[in-house]
């Protein structure tokens, strides 16, 4: 009688066994290269998916984030914002010159193409929650924090008006004068 075969579930656990022990074993410059061949490959993937395909995959990648959200604690989400936050701020902070101006070109025009499609509702709401977060953010700060943003403000108010030509600075006198 013939041996029974082993099912293919039984084979791919283990080389998926097998590829994590690989896995836990490999140089840093071996996990970096492996990092970037799947990134490539899901580049790839991802250029061949259909529009249909793509806004699937973000459904459900938004689906899952809303999930893992609702189950943190508040420290965790605390905790992801912080990180995220400096994340960011690493980013940033290896930015050229012009890159920061492109990507605050970027995000002024996703802004301005958020609030052309506001309803004038909407654009009262998200003023209104803006000033109501600054309001609470205000209310959070200790005394030299306050310092601390306003000398910011003045400092960056000095150096919008340095960057000012004179008919500009005429404008804006001339403007403030009529408030």
């Amino acid at each position: 009688m013939p041996r029974k075969r082993k099912s293919n579930l039984s084979q791919s656990s283990n080389k998926a066994r097998s590829m994590k022990v690989a896995r836990l074993n490999e140089t840093f410059p071996q996990a970096e290269l492996r990092r970037l061949e799947q990134a490539e490959r899901e580049v790839a993937h991802r250029a061949a998916q259909t529009p249909e395909q793509s806004q699937d995959r973000r459904r459900q990648h938004a689906e899952y984030l809303a999930s893992r959200r609702a189950a943190e604690t508040p420290e965790q989400s605390q905790n992801r914002l912080r990180q995220h936050a400096e994340y960011l701020a690493s980013q940033r902070a290896a930015e050229t010159p012009e890159q920061s101006q492109a990507r605050r070109q970027q995000n002024a025009e996703y802004l301005a193409s958020q609030r052309a499609d506001e309803t004038p509702e909407q654009s009262q709401n998200r003023l209104r929650q803006h000033a109501e977060y600054l309001a609470s953010q205000r209310a959070a700060e200790t005394p030299e924090q306050s310092q601390a943003r306003r000398q910011h403000h003045a400092e960056y108010l000095a150096s919008q008006r340095a960057a000012e030509t004179p008919e500009q600075s005429t404008l804006g006198f001339f403007s403030r004068q009529l408030t």
